[in-house]
């Protein structure tokens, strides 16, 4: 996947999304970056949420784990 063409800048879920930074779980994804997806991307990543607990979802799910606002805001499913 990290010799695909990347999507353009102002398509990426980081320039989409900025909060995707935070989220993202540069360890377990590396060598992808959130610059290479695009928001509706079925591609399954690995997310952090601020407790440090880990999951993987899909690239399209993380905008609305993000800005949801059921489940107390918590982006993961453990906290």
């Amino acid at each position: 996947i990290s010799c695909l063409p990347y999507p353009p800048l102002q398509d990426s879920i980081e320039y989409l999304s900025p909060r995707s930074k935070e989220y993202w779980d540069y360890k377990k994804n590396f060598p992808l970056k959130p610059f290479m997806f695009r928001q509706n991307d079925k591609t399954m990543i690995w997310i952090k949420c601020l407790k440090n607990h880990s999951e993987k979802i899909k690239v399209f799910d993380l905008n609305r784990r993000i800005y949801r606002k059921s489940y107390k805001n918590k982006i993961c499913r453990f906290c």
